[in-house]
């Protein structure tokens, strides 16, 4: 279930609706701490001024009426972790915000979800900014490409070349395929189990299997049908999920071709099945 929260005294120690700089507001009460038990920043301190720099954005960049949340708690490890010698990194993963898209979506109070704890979107756009911020020439933000999916993965670095190998490593387990993949695969076999086997496998299910069975081409060829329904389908119409899967089906089709054995395909039905997939993938991608 999910529900809004009712008014605050001063919803700003939560969140900010930057319909400009003066309705981000820093008050706090006499002992320094704001509503939510915290120390609100302000520019006094390095923190202060990065965490100001990035809310002038929002408030420069977003629509009027935005809501948004701020992780200060995040913001603020990051922030020490930066200021100790040698490169820092700080791999984190939950269900959030990655794009400025979502932000501005966003109107009225946050969701908040309740499953047996409180829990809201990680606002993980706004650590990138906060990073890029302390160190533009030297800042690494790396985000999975999914959005609004089951989870949200993200890399943040400041500093050394072991940073870059982390992005390489980061791409290869999440972005590729990851985490909001597996997910995929797992919905879409409920769906299948609830409709009795009557539901048709989209594009980029059948290519998450193909990845997880290591290119098997008897795996593809479970798919053909659907593959070629989803091939033939206007391009215009594909969504973004099926834009990468055939991409990623059109770079990985070697693989699936090696994987071929005759001793398993008698009657050729494999080597069939792959030609046709590759005279639609080459149409529908114009290669």
């Amino acid at each position: 279930m999910e529900w809004t929260y009712r008014p605050l005294a001063n919803p700003a120690h939560y969140y900010c609706k930057p319909h400009g700089v003066e309705d981000v507001d820093n008050d706090v009460d006499d002992d320094g701490k704001g509503a939510c038990g915290g120390s609100i920043p302000d520019d006094t301190d390095e923190f202060g001024r990065v965490l100001g720099r990035v809310l002038l954005k929002y408030a420069t960049d977003l629509p009027p009426g935005t809501c948004f949340t701020f992780p200060l708690g995040g913001l603020r490890i990051f922030h020490t972790l930066s200021r100790l010698a040698g490169p820092v990194a700080m791999l984190v993963a939950d269900k959030g915000h990655t794009r400025s898209r979502q932000l501005a979506e966003r109107k009225g109070d946050p969701i908040v979800s309740l499953h047996g704890s409180l829990s809201m979107m990680v606002n993980f756009h706004a650590v990138g900014a906060f990073v890029r911020e302390i160190n533009p020439t030297d800042a690494t933000v790396a985000m999975t490409p999914h959005q609004s999916g089951a989870l949200d993965v993200a890399l943040f670095g400041l500093g050394g070349d072991g940073i870059q190998t982390a992005v390489g490593a980061f791409q290869d387990a999440f972005s590729a395929f990851g985490t909001c993949d597996l997910f995929a695969v797992r919905d879409h076999c409920e769906d299948v189990a609830a409709a009795g086997g009557s539901v048709q496998t989209p594009l980029e299910v059948a290519v998450l299997v193909a990845h997880l069975s290591a290119w098997d081409c008897d795996v593809m060829e479970q798919f053909r049908d659907d593959i070629l329904a989803a091939l033939s389908a206007p391009r215009g119409l594909w969504a973004p999920s099926a834009e990468r899967a055939a991409a990623c089906l059109s770079k990985h089709f070697a693989e699936l071709e090696s994987s071929h054995s005759p001793r398993f395909d008698p009657g050729g039905k494999q080597l069939e099945s792959l030609a046709a997939i590759r005279v639609a993938l080459r149409s529908a991608l114009h290669i």
